[in-house]
């Protein structure tokens, strides 16, 4: 396990001034590593032949901690990639992320008080996994705000999202619920689908949502359910990826 632990006037910068750092990875740690005022900046994936990870930061079948830390500007597909672990991620910042600024699967955890700006795909992905998400905001994604996938349970509350192409995706048996919730300036709010044949429908339960600039509040396929505001809607895309991922993108 790794300990990093800084002050908010001296946090522990991990940087590279010339495009070579090569990140950060923790396996199977037997104990919980934590990361608390820490700077990520300017980092690439690390590398070793053909042996490559996807995140600046990895945490793999290893607890882990995160707390005011801010990653920025990292050339990772992946700001963090946590797969098979327990993690918490509380007072964080996101920016300029050529990607996925958080992607965590197989795991389970909490993400809070964080926020989000300039991610290339999704701000959280979350796939085959559990996670509860508070207190966020997410502003400039060039996909998803919020991706859940391959059977997810998450559970938001007082999250904000603008500027995302989707808001908030539920897909492949996964299950979104959430409460206060606002939505602005994005293409679709809420996607509630099946992408892959192997998964099935999804469902989202959304109270407190407001729209602000959707262009379309929401994309529900045929035996999926969307229960917004305590009321169901009715089905209106034969095929929400295709139509997602096709024509309207």
């Amino acid at each position: 396990p790794l300990l990093v632990s800084g002050t908010e006037d001296a946090p522990v910068l991990f940087h590279s001034s010339d495009a070579k750092g090569g990140g950060i990875v923790v396996l199977e740690a037997p104990s919980r590593s934590i990361f608390e005022h820490a700077v990520f900046d300017g980092l690439s994936a690390p590398q070793e032949g053909r042996w490559e990870l996807l995140g600046a930061v990895n945490i793999y079948e290893s607890p882990a901690e995160f707390s005011h830390v801010h990653f920025e500007k990292n050339r990772s597909e992946d700001a963090l990639s946590i797969i098979r672990s327990p993690y918490t991620v509380r007072d964080a910042r996101f920016q300029n992320t050529p990607s996925d600024a958080i992607d965590a699967d197989f795991s389970e955890g909490t993400i809070d008080d964080s926020y989000f700006s300039a991610i290339g795909g999704d701000a959280i992905d979350i796939s085959a996994g559990l996670a509860e998400i508070s207190n966020v905001t997410i502003q400039g994604t060039r996909d998803k705000g919020i991706s859940a996938g391959e059977k997810t349970s998450v559970f938001l509350k007082n999250v904000h999202i603008e500027g995302s192409f989707v808001g908030i995706a539920s897909k492949d048996l996964s299950e979104v619920n959430g409460d206060d919730i606002l939505i602005e300036k994005t293409k679709i709010g809420v996607a509630v689908y099946r992408k892959k044949p192997e998964f099935g429908e999804a469902s989202a339960n959304l109270s407190g949502l407001y729209e602000k600039e959707v262009e379309t509040p929401y994309a529900l396929e045929n035996g999926s359910t969307f229960i917004r505001n305590g009321s169901g809607v009715s089905p209106n895309f034969a095929s929400v990826f295709q139509s997602l991922y096709g024509t309207l993108k």
